[in-house]
């Protein structure tokens, strides 16, 4: 599932730093910026019984942890008032 979204194109349907797809959007439209990729992967994973996960954005990337591994890292260009999210 993560190979599959990061192959989409790295462009959120919305304009602007902080505007964010929702993750029914990302899958929807089969694109979005790497922060909207990785909220969508956290979605899945958290539906699919993994456990509560963690974005952090920092340096131009979006990282998906759970239970403190990495389980993916998207480039970003969104700027949510928040860099850390709990998911």
């Amino acid at each position: 599932m993560v190979a599959q979204v990061a192959a989409w194109p790295d462009e959120s349907i919305y304009d602007g730093a902080s505007r964010l797809a929702q993750p029914d959007e990302v899958w929807n439209y089969r694109r979005g910026d790497g922060f909207e990729k990785a909220l969508l992967v956290a979605n899945v994973l958290r539906g699919r019984g993994l456990g509560p996960m963690r974005i952090e954005l920092a340096d131009g990337e979006a990282a998906l942890f759970e239970e403190g591994r990495r389980v993916c890292v998207f480039a970003s260009v969104k700027t949510p008032a928040e860099p850390v999210w709990t998911v």
